[in-house]
């Protein structure tokens, strides 16, 4: 009998939920606790099935929790579906980009009337699912569409193919991932909904395995003490808080 191969610990985003890893391993940790593999694998199953049910190939994506953001950003994904990932959580932003859309992956904050014409789903409002099974994604997957800051003008729309991302993360990994190890813990001042924090905070850690931290602190007496208490970290930040963090002996 052949032996067993082990998951290796780097997966591509288009192998990731097909492949899997361990049901127990942590995928994101907050101040209310973390989410397993399990937890994660099964969640996208469940909101796969009502994706389906909705139908539509383009959906509105805007949540503040990363880990409800993972979920629903692979849900589409193998669901065939492209995110729009909004900027920021203004309603003038909401509107313009529900125009473009089939269906809206939203926080339950998002109040009703901002998407009225639009089935709308918060990511994790729907039961994980059991034993779910998954194909390989497509590299050539119109995954997300992101927007330019418009801060010279209106903002641009930004498509990314699936095959992009996985070279990013890569890349990523290469350069940066034997000095991280991998256990250690990513926290992020940086929002998921730009690029800069959806490769760093959420896709890397998803295809490298380790964890990420689901919620986004903005203040530095907020992460610094969760820092300390972790044995290794890396964080995805802005140069203003790197300067604070100089000041902190224990950092």
């Amino acid at each position: 009998m052949p032996p067993i191969e082990a998951v290796p610990r780097f997966l591509p985003l288009s192998e990731l939920l097909r492949t899997g890893r361990a049901p127990g391993e942590i995928v994101a940790f907050s101040r209310d606790g973390v989410r397993d593999f399990a937890d994660f694998s099964g969640r996208v199953s469940a909101l796969c099935v009502e994706l389906q049910r909705i139908g539509g190939s383009r959906f509105l994506l805007f949540t503040e929790d990363s880990y409800a953001f993972a979920v629903a950003l692979l849900a589409l994904a193998h669901s065939g579906a492209t995110a729009l990932l909004a900027p920021n959580r203004q309603p003038g932003t909401l509107a313009a980009l529900a125009a473009q859309v089939d269906g809206a992956l939203v926080d339950s904050s998002v109040a009703a009337g901002e998407l009225a014409r639009l089935p709308r789903i918060a990511p994790l409002e729907l039961a994980p699912a059991a034993a779910a099974r998954f194909g390989s994604l497509d590299p050539e997957l119109a995954i997300a569409e992101l927007s330019t800051s418009g801060s010279t003008g209106p903002g641009k729309a930004v498509p990314k193919a699936l095959r992009h991302l996985d070279r990013e993360v890569a890349t990523l990994e290469s350069l940066f991932g034997p000095r991280l190890g991998p256990d250690a813990r990513v926290f992020a001042t940086v929002s998921h909904q730009h690029l800069y924090g959806l490769l760093f905070r959420l896709l890397w850690p998803l295809a490298a395995g380790r964890a990420f931290c689901s919620e986004t602190y903005l203040h530095s007496e907020e992460f610094f003490p969760r820092m300390r208490a972790t044995t290794g970290f890396a964080l995805v930040t802005t140069p203003v808080h790197l300067r604070r963090m100089r000041a902190d002996a224990e950092l």
